[in-house]
């Protein structure tokens, strides 16, 4: 690990300097793929690079995807997630993000896929093939409804769905706790997506409550427990 923080990070092109992107884990947890963030000003990105932590010298590898890409953000979530109703099955999960700290602010879901039932690591790793999607995105009760847009916000994928928390949209932060499962549209048409999005709400207990509205935390899973460390009232 200390050597792998010590080592000077090659590119493989134009690799342009940003913060507030996005990575995750991908296949064995040995990949990792990055998205987006903002440079100098109001540039913003949409590119994907991919960092194989076996090969060495370490190299940010641009990776190409068909479909309509995400538009250009900073501060969303990058989450590997599983397909319910087809086991081994990893896409990525983009959610939310803005283009800056008072527009843009999202509440879109794109899913990047393999092509061809190719799983994810596959296709980033040996150019066999990414398309961006746009899922079909329903709410599980349609009382609560689906996330606002938002940005700051954190997540993490929990026994392959993504579990979401907290973030901001400059004027308020949420405190609310969502999970998203992802699973095969039974509706087989080239007019129609190949994969459904469900939204549902937690409800927590009534003896525990929420944690202070925030954005900027950090969240972890260990085990079945999900940590909130820090963030702030960011409004």
């Amino acid at each position: 690990l200390a050597s792998l923080l010590r080592a000077e990070l090659e590119s493989s092109g134009k690799f342009a300097a940003r913060y507030l992107h996005r990575c995750t884990a991908i296949g064995d947890g040995n990949k990792i793929l990055l998205f987006g963030g903002q440079g100098s000003g109001a540039d913003f990105f949409n590119d994907l690079h991919l960092l194989d932590l076996k090969k060495t010298p370490l190299n940010l590898q641009r990776v190409s995807a068909a479909g309509d890409p995400p538009f250009p953000r900073c501060s969303g979530t990058l989450t590997a997630v599983s397909v319910s109703g087809q086991p081994g099955t990893e896409v990525v999960a983009l959610f939310g993000g803005s283009q800056g700290f008072f527009e843009g602010f999202s509440n879109s879901l794109c899913i990047l896929q393999g092509d061809n039932s190719v799983s994810i690591n596959d296709a980033a790793s040996e150019h066999m093939g990414l398309t961006w999607r746009e899922p079909i995105v329903l709410a599980a009760n349609a009382a609560d409804g689906m996330p606002d847009a938002r940005w700051g916000h954190s997540a993490v994928s929990w026994r392959g769905k993504l579990v979401l928390f907290g973030g901001s949209n400059t004027q308020h932060c949420f405190s609310d706790t969502w999970v998203l499962d992802v699973s095969v549209n039974p509706v087989d048409s080239a007019r129609h997506s190949p994969l459904l999005a469900t939204w549902t709400k937690l409800k927590l207990s009534s003896g525990g409550g929420s944690p202070p509205s925030r954005a900027g935390q950090t969240v972890s899973l260990v085990g079945d427990a999900l940590y909130v460390v820090g963030g702030g009232p960011i409004s």
